[in-house]
């Protein structure tokens, strides 16, 4: 590191520090209906009780938390280590942002991320939100820094496995970063028999016949495309949830009997996923999201044509995993599920802000001239 990225992370760091107080003094401490679960499951593993099959799905929020109460800690420890998550993941965009950009983007980008409350107020609830967000940033920022050299490559295998086991679905961020990593190192074929090897493994994590895979299919049978909000009504089908097919044949049915209806819910997903307003927010509040968000985008699309372009395509990759996901599950209540992907998204769109702002400067120059 030289003089000026040392002078980078001690502005972040300040930044961080002043952003986590007054977001403190905002949110406090707070659990969700989920936080229950993982205070029982890391009490379960300190008294050596086994774990139910549905708290094995959060081994690492869990084990995240063992070594706190071990130590006498409680929930404002938590919290305290969810604020230095941010930290990590600041740094994390930073790094990233001067690897893709020049580096003006990355400190636009981490001082954004830092100080946007819909990301931040994670980190006072007891919930996953705020270390899958962070390792999510993290995992991308080591797999683009560290392809083939130095510790980056070493740090990334557990940051990995962390991102992998903090919820169900974060494992298939690991689908994109390993085409990466092997992309021009060996042929597609090879690759792609991973990714699909990979996929397989994660299909069989969240398989159809748990429980979680019965919710879904009730959620589609529903029409669902908001969780908590009465969907559009179920498909033109005879065959019910009820019936005993696999996830994929549910769909399939669905698929086959009524198209229109499954791309109208899938639409209606990837909308509310990527515009961040609901029916029951206020048309303020929802008009603002629209100002707010579609600039955003835009920027996004510039920076990925005028940034690099294996690592914008990577990162929009990772972004898209997410879409996936919500397109098989549904869109959350209170934009969590975007908020996991806003910082890459806040990413791509400083490269693009910062290219605008370059042509600007050029522009005025050749006109003094």
């Amino acid at each position: 590191m030289n003089q000026r990225s040392y002078r980078d992370v001690f502005i972040i760091a300040g930044l961080w520090a002043a952003s986590q107080l007054l977001f403190y003094q905002l949110y406090g401490i707070r659990l969700g209906g989920d936080s229950g679960r993982y205070i029982s499951a890391a009490e379960n593993i300190l008294k050596g009780v086994p774990l139910s099959r549905e708290q094995f799905h959060y081994l690492a929020y869990e084990g995240m938390l063992v070594p706190v109460f071990a130590g006498g800690g409680g929930k404002a420890t938590v919290v305290i280590v969810q604020c230095c998550l941010a930290l990590a993941g600041a740094l994390g965009l930073y790094s990233l942002g001067k690897a893709v950009f020049p580096r003006v983007a990355g400190m636009a980008a981490a001082a954004t991320f830092l100080i946007h409350p819909s990301i931040q107020r994670w980190n006072y609830y007891l919930l996953t939100e705020s270390l899958a967000t962070n390792a999510l940033i993290v995992v991308t920022a080591l797999a683009v820094l560290g392809k083939g050299k130095g510790w980056r490559i070493g740090a990334l295998l557990p940051a990995a496995v962390i991102l992998a086991l903090t919820r169900p679905e974060t494992f298939f961020f690991l689908l994109p970063v390993s085409v990466y990593l092997w992309e021009g190192r060996v042929s597609w074929s090879t690759a792609l028999g991973v990714l699909f090897f990979f996929f397989g493994i994660g299909l069989w994590y969240v398989r159809p016949g748990a429980s979680e895979g019965f919710g879904i299919i009730q959620q589609w049978t529903k029409g669902t495309y908001i969780w908590g909000y009465p969907g559009i009504g179920p498909p033109k089908t005879g065959w019910s949830s009820q019936q005993p097919l696999t996830m994929g044949g549910h769909f399939w049915v669905w698929l086959v009997h009524d198209p229109f209806w499954v791309a109208k819910v899938v639409l209606l997903k990837l909308f509310y996923f990527f515009i961040p307003i609901r029916p029951f927010f206020s048309s303020l509040h929802n008009l603002a999201a629209v100002v707010l968000t579609l600039p955003v985008f835009g920027l996004a699309v510039l920076g990925t044509i005028r940034g690099k372009k294996r690592e914008t395509l990577f990162i929009w990759a990772m972004i898209l995993v997410q879409g996936v996901l919500v397109t098989v599950t549904w869109s959350d209540w209170d934009n969590r599920w975007l908020d996991r992907v806003t910082p890459l998204l806040i990413l791509l769109a400083a490269g693009g802000a910062f290219s605008v702002w370059h042509q600007s400067r050029v522009k005025i120059t050749k006109v003094d001239q």
